[in-house]
């Protein structure tokens, strides 16, 4: 899904993120940053020659569960625009799911370490 599309000196970037949390950046379609990112990340990439840092934050976290998920674009250490992302129901959705992702490794691990503290024996009766 696209989340975001923009000019940066007169190159088309876009970002895009699949459903489990895989963001990709591209610069006229090419390729240039791939990361997981599922509650914030950055990055870094390069465009004529100036760096440019693409950062994925969420202000007000917890305003309307996902908050104002916004990407920032900074050079040098100033930023230089902000863009809002605007399909919160997505992102909802997404957040949730990585919520109940981490309960279940929770759980699975807690499943571990009592079966350790009873020796890793099972009973059948």
């Amino acid at each position: 899904m696209k989340l975001l599309e923009f000019n940066i000196d007169e190159k088309k970037l876009e970002i895009k993120r699949n459903f489990f949390g895989k963001e990709c950046v591209f610069v006229d379609t090419k390729l240039v940053s791939k990361k997981i990112a599922l509650f914030g990340t950055s990055h870094n990439v390069e465009i004529d020659g100036k760096k440019y840092e693409l950062k994925y934050t969420i202000k007000d976290t917890w305003k309307n569960l996902t908050g104002k998920p916004t990407f920032q674009i900074n050079s040098e250490g100033t930023l230089l625009s902000e863009h809002y992302i605007k399909n919160s129901s997505f992102l909802t959705i997404q957040f949730i799911l990585g919520f109940i992702i981490i309960y279940c490794i929770y759980l699975i691990v807690m499943m571990i370490i009592e079966s350790a503290k009873n020796g890793f024996t099972y009973n059948a009766y």
